[in-house]
Parts: C-alpha cells; structure tokens; sequence
C-alpha cells in the first residue's frame, strides 16, 4: 500500500514527531512518503520515509498575502474560501500523489482538513483520512474559527476523522460517521530499566513548546517557585525567538533563575537522558489534545501531575499513576508535587501503574487501529 502523510511543515512539535513515530511503523510493510504543504527546515533526522518539501514561495509572499486579503474581503460572504489562495500548492500535492500512485492520504490539522474538498476532487479514488491533533472544541471554535465552514466541509468530504480522545470522537462524529479514536503512539518498543529512587536528581520535568498560553508555560514557572528546598523545574522544549524571550523574561520577572532551566530542544537520546533523571514530570497544558510528553515519561516509570483536561484525562484516568489537578490550581499542584516527594510508596506505586499504563500506547497496538481504518476504507 501507499500512503502519503501531509503536514504543515516538519519542525519540532509533537504533532510533526507521531507523525514520525506512525511513519516509522507503516514503512515496516508499505511504501510512506511524508510531505510537508510548506517549506521549512526539517527538525528530525534518521527518517525512514522520504520527506519531500514543497519550497515554492511565490504564494507565501507579499503578493500572496495581498491577493488572498483582496479575495476574502471580495468574497466575504461566501460559504467557502480554502480554494482561494493555495491552488498551486494543493496542485503540487496532487502531482505527487498521482507520480506516487498514492493509496491512502493522511492530511493532519485543520488547516489541511479544510482542503480535503479540493484535494478529494482531483483524487477522487484515494482514501483521504484528517487527523486532528488537539480538541474539537479548540479547532473549531479557536483555532480554525476565521475558516470554520470550510474545516466543517472537509471534515464532512474526508473519508475517515481520526482524533485522540473518546471525547473528540463524540464530537467529530457530527461531521462525519467515520470518526475513529486512535491514540498516539511511544517511539521504543523496549521500556528502559527502573533507575533507582536513590539516583534520581531532584528535578521535576516538563517537556513542552514554548506556546505560552496553551502549554500553560506561566504556570509551570509559578509552580516552580514554589518548589521544596532545591528541586528545580526542567523545560525540554523551544518556540520562536519571539516566544523564547517572552518565557526568559517571566523567568527573570518571577525571579525563578535558581529554579527553572531552560534546556531547549533535545534530541532523543538527550531525551532519554532527561527522563532518566527526573523524579516525575508535569504538564500545564490549559488544553491538550492528547500528551504524547506524558505518555513518554510513563515509558520511564515517571509518575505525572497534569492539570485536568481532555487528553491527560484519557491517558492518565483512574489508572493511579498521577494526579489531574483542577484547571488553574497552582496550591492543589503543588500539594500533589509534596505527595509524591514526601511519601516513597506512593511515589514507588505509580511509578510501576505509569509504565504499566504507557504499555496500551506501544506502537504494535496502535497501528493494527490504523490498519483496521486502511482496511474499512479499501472495501
């Protein structure tokens, strides 16, 4: 079978890195070409698949820009828009997926769903499957509000939904009967050996973009000034330049030098590294669509401490490998954080309930959902 899987672009995110991750698994028995709709520069390396960038700029310019304003404000009141501005970017896709002989098409995010419509149009035979990678609720309401009509339309022309939470598939089902809950998948099939309580550093980890407001980054560092004696907070991860000044001033106006460090992005093997030596990680996401971070860190019998939503919600449950926090509530956080320090057995039992927990998101079981999607879809 050949499949082809459309990103925006390929830089860090987690979004780009299960990409990589699903990739990885399919090629084991199918041909997978990953492409990414814009240009940029490609953060992961030692890819199995070919990533073919489309570098054309001439609709990323200033005339682009312009011209795709001018239609929108000439066609303000109409329906859909989607097949205004991208044209050629969406011809060159189709190219590629007719030199391919493209099977299976996986375009992921809202912005790609919403030119599912034109994309099914000139492929009218290929299988076209939108995954979408954070809540309904955000997409449709946030997000992709200014384009909401035509996300809901490619939604609706997609062949399959594919979303993380039961949650989201209760949603997505609106839009389309064929919406499917497929959890993302760790990278390793091999759960790395238990480090010793005793050899732990005193860190608490968090693995995150610098997305400031999503992420909850300005909680993160408020807990962190709050931390015991010298436990330190640990961010892996890195935005913009513009985001990673805004992080380094609320680090300076908080005065939390001493207790945060900003790592920036690791590779993998810095990020085995890095959860080797945290005691247990956090997440301060106001919204997550899932949280692969926290599935990794359950991989390495890291108990977790996440506020209360959606995707944590689902991975984490009534599984006692860490605590859900009411949204916002930086004393419950901390008081959860002193539990886990102060008491060894608790700490101890969720560390065996995490990575017995992360176990349900080894690749070999969630890729049998996705063949048995292919497989609907061939019929």
């Amino acid at each position: 079978m050949n499949i082809c899987i459309v990103n925006d672009n390929f830089k860090l995110g987690g979004q780009q890195k299960v990409t990589i991750n699903l990739s990885s698994e399919l090629s084991k028995t199918n041909n997978v070409y990953l492409y990414s709709f814009f240009p940029s520069t490609i953060f992961f390396k030692d890819i199995n698949c070919e990533i073919k960038v489309d570098t054309t700029k001439t609709d990323l310019d200033v005339n682009g820009k312009i011209r795709r304003k001018i239609l929108n404000r000439i066609l303000f009141f109409k329906k859909y828009k989607q097949n205004l501005g991208w044209n050629n970017r969406v011809d060159n896709l189709v190219a590629y997926l007719e030199s391919n002989q493209v099977d299976i098409l996986i375009v992921n995010g809202g912005f790609l769903t919403s030119l599912v419509p034109i994309i099914k149009n000139k492929c009218p035979k290929i299988g076209i499957i939108s995954w979408q990678h954070n809540t309904a609720e955000i997409y449709l309401n946030r997000y992709y509000k200014k384009i909401k009509n035509d996300y809901i339309y490619g939604l609706n022309k997609s062949d399959a939904v594919v979303c993380l939470t039961k949650h989201d598939q209760e949603v997505f089902s609106n839009f389309n009967n064929n919406a499917v809950a497929i959890q993302n998948p760790v990278s390793t099939f091999v759960p790395p050996a238990f480090i010793p309580t005793s050899e732990k550093d005193h860190i608490i980890g968090l693995v995150s973009r610098f997305s400031i407001e999503q992420k909850g980054i300005d909680l993160s560092l408020k807990i962190a000034k709050s931390l015991p004696g010298n436990w330190k907070l640990q961010i892996a991860g890195d935005g913009s330049s513009g985001e990673r000044k805004e992080v380094e001033k609320m680090v300076s106006e908080l005065e939390v030098e001493k207790k945060v460090d900003l790592l920036g992005p690791l590779n993998q093997i810095q990020m085995d590294e890095f959860y080797k030596k945290c005691y247990l990680v956090i997440s301060t996401s106001r919204w997550e669509g899932f949280g692969l971070t926290i599935v990794e860190a359950m991989f390495y019998g890291l108990p977790i401490v996440s506020f209360d939503n959606y995707g944590p919600r689902e991975i984490i449950g009534k599984f006692d490998c860490g605590f859900l926090i009411s949204p916002g509530n930086i004393e419950e956080f901390l008081t959860k954080i002193n539990f886990l320090i102060d008491d060894t057995n608790l700490y101890e039992k969720y560390r065996k309930n995490a990575q017995a927990r992360s176990v349900d998101f080894l690749p070999e079981h969630v890729q049998k959902k996705w063949y048995s999607l292919f497989s609907s879809l061939s019929k």
